[in-house]
């Protein structure tokens, strides 16, 4: 239990000091000259004021103040009182402590002294005490000092106005304007209770700690052990290192370890960030803070959540975890852990992650995201999500085993690549490849390795396409290698294209032209004004071109030597009517998010390993469906071919 401050204005004597100091000053002018008048003043004393601060486990003898030294020596005894006066070089004893002054006076029946000029006490050769007054009382072990006192021992060196010193208890009170330091560290308070034994110190009021690295630690309650170096303080302390000041209830600090633990409404001021947590563990030679519990840091115009991690501020690099949030103007970022190097611009994302970027309406999703800050560039891999939202409100969902993004879209084009079992849908199309990549510089995506896309009830599909969506509207269509373009009827009815290349272009989200160069084959549907089949036409050419209206095919044009064969309805084989090549993957279809999941897992990579429908032959081989001449035969009128006579009508959708 503390000990309490005794409020002493009075010595163990029970005399005014002032008028002990007037008694001794005078003594030492007049006291062999006026022994009458200092015998009267003794006799006047009043009864012994004692104050018991400590367990008294001392015998007699031993508490007994023994006169070593002294010049001189002026004696005034009576009945009540036995008074020694002593001047020059004086020397007193008390078992191993020894008392050093200028000038003394004993009360020998109270065991007690006062002293005066060049005070210095000696204990245990070990201990060192100087002053300029003291008070004595040898039956309590009780040293009062002031003015100029100074505290020293192997641990320590303290300095202050006064000094209460309790030789049971080794404890030594320190009052007003106090300074201690072990040439390591620096202390300065209001009030000091230092234990010798023990080295540990205990600091009240206005307290400021400086450790050897120049931090300097402020509080009104602290407590600090000189052996071991560490200390800790209560009541809303802080420790200011250079520019960074660190603010809590309470610390625990080790100046060997050189770290500080904060607990209790922790907060950083510093002029890079701001930071606000329950703990944080903070080492002041490598500058490095590791935090627990609900954290916020505020760094420029970017705010961070985490429960847990650390900041190096030297090398400027961070790790969060426990459920880390970054906001940011441009940019949001969730995950379990983000770990950032700020001085190479280089991060990772960790588990259940995303990145909203909000400026181009766009979120990723995956375990785990490499990016680079000023590069814009980031890498998605295990299970990675792309979702962009249009200005009209569409959603695009792209999913992929890897998504890398460069640019912002904004300083530079944003360019996204996507590989392997690639999948995506939006309202108004939906897809899938082995490899996907888009440049916001000309809006343009290019499918890779076998793509297949669906626009409205239309499939289409070859080694590579191009689709331009400028604004997000679709605008033009490039099929290269393999081209083939399936429109629905209706169940077993399909219009058909195929060539080596195809180009499609839009209107108002709608199919108003294709263009098919290199062996361009179709197969369509001519259907009546009341929508009654009237048969298929087949048709083979180096080139054509048919352009649609609202959605249907109108009119044909064939180029160079085209070849046709209408066959009427009645003599359609509807199940094998196809080009060779045919291939409806209506099932691999992506028809929403879930479905698109669910079928990426089942059937991955099922477009690479798609081959024609072994159940097709050719046309001109079909058993159920006789080949009629590619030229009309002798006898035949243009009149009893629709498409000669202008009355056929394309069915089918774009």
């Amino acid at each position: 239990m503390p000990i309490p401050v005794p409020h002493l204005y009075l010595s163990f004597s029970g005399l005014p000091r002032w008028l002990i100091h007037s008694l001794h000053s005078r003594f030492i002018k007049w006291v062999f000259f006026n022994k009458w008048m200092a015998t009267l003043l003794i006799l006047a004393l009043p009864p012994v004021n004692k104050n018991i601060y400590a367990q008294d486990t001392y015998t007699a003898q031993e508490k007994e103040v023994i006169i070593q030294n002294a010049v001189t020596l002026e004696s005034i005894t009576t009945d009540s009182t036995d008074i020694k006066m002593l001047a020059g070089k004086v020397v007193l004893l008390q078992g191993d402590v020894i008392f050093e002054c200028d000038s003394a006076v004993v009360f020998y029946r109270n065991n007690t002294f006062d002293a005066f000029g060049h005070i210095h006490i000696n204990q245990h050769d070990t201990l060192h005490i100087y002053g300029n007054e003291f008070s004595y009382s040898g039956d309590d072990r009780i040293a009062i000092m002031k003015g100029d006192v100074l505290l020293e021992d192997c641990s320590a060196k303290a300095k202050s106005d006064r000094l209460d010193y309790y030789l049971n208890q080794d404890l030594a009170i320190l009052l007003d304007n106090v300074h201690i330091t072990d040439q390591k560290v620096k202390v300065e308070t209001d009030s000091l209770r230092y234990f010798t034994k023990t080295k540990r110190a205990y600091l009240f009021g206005k307290n400021k700690y400086t450790g050897e690295d120049g931090n300097v630690l402020e509080s009104s309650v602290m407590e600090y052990d000189f052996l071991t170096q560490s200390g800790n303080y209560e009541g809303r302390g802080r420790i200011i290192n250079d520019n960074t000041i660190i603010e809590s209830d309470k610390a625990i600090f080790d100046e060997v370890q050189k770290k500080t633990v904060f607990l209790g409404n922790v907060a950083i001021n510093d002029p890079d960030y701001q930071l606000i947590t329950p703990h944080l563990t903070y080492y002041t030679e490598t500058e490095k803070a590791f935090f627990e519990g609900e954290t916020r840091i505020d760094k420029d115009s970017t705010i961070i959540k985490s429960n847990t991690g650390w900041y190096d501020k030297k090398n400027k690099i961070i790790s969060l975890g426990g459920g880390a949030v970054v906001l940011s103007k441009e940019q949001n970022i969730k995950a379990d852990s983000i770990y950032f190097d700020d001085a190479k611009g280089m991060g990772y994302c960790f588990s259940n992650v995303e990145i909203e970027d909000t400026l181009n309406k766009s979120l990723i999703t995956s375990h785990y995201i490499h990016f680079i800050s000023n590069t814009d560039y980031m890498l998605a891999t295990e299970n990675p999500l792309l979702r962009n939202v249009s200005r009209e409100g569409d959603t695009l969902y792209l999913l992929a085993d890897t998504l890398t993004s460069t640019g912002d879209g904004k300083k530079s084009p944003r360019k996204i690549n996507a590989y392997a079992n690639v999948w995506m849908h939006r309202p108004d199309f939906q897809g899938l490849c082995d490899s996907l990549y888009y440049s916001s510089a000309d809006s343009m995506f290019r499918f890779f390795r076998k793509p297949v896309l669906w626009l409205d009830s239309t499939q289409l599909s070859a080694d590579t396409i191009f689709f331009h969506v400028p604004h997000n509207k679709p605008e033009s269509i490039r099929l290269l290698e393999n081209a083939m373009v399936i429109s629905w009827l209706e169940q077993d009815v399909f219009n058909q294209l195929k060539g080596r290349y195809i180009q499609g272009l839009f209107a108002q989200n709608k199919i108003r032209q294709m263009n098919v160069d290199s062996l361009a084959e179709s197969i369509y549907f001519a259907q009546d004004k009341n929508k009654a089949y009237l048969g298929a036409n087949r048709s083979l050419s180096a080139s054509m071109q048919i352009n649609f209206k609202e959605g249907k095919a109108e009119k044909v044009k064939f180029y160079d030597h085209p070849k046709a064969e209408f066959t009427p309805m009645r003599q359609v084989n509807i199940t094998g009517f196809r080009l060779l090549g045919f291939r409806w993957l209506q099932e691999l279809r992506p028809l929403g998010l879930t479905d698109m999941k669910t079928k990426r897992k089942e059937k991955r990579n099922a477009i690479l390993f798609l081959e024609p429908d072994p159940t097709l032959e050719p046309l001109d081989k079909a058993k159920e469906a006789p080949a009629l001449p590619l030229v009309p035969e002798a006898g035949t009128k243009d009149s009893d071919n629709p498409i000669k006579n202008g009355k056929l009508k394309m069915g089918g959708g774009g």
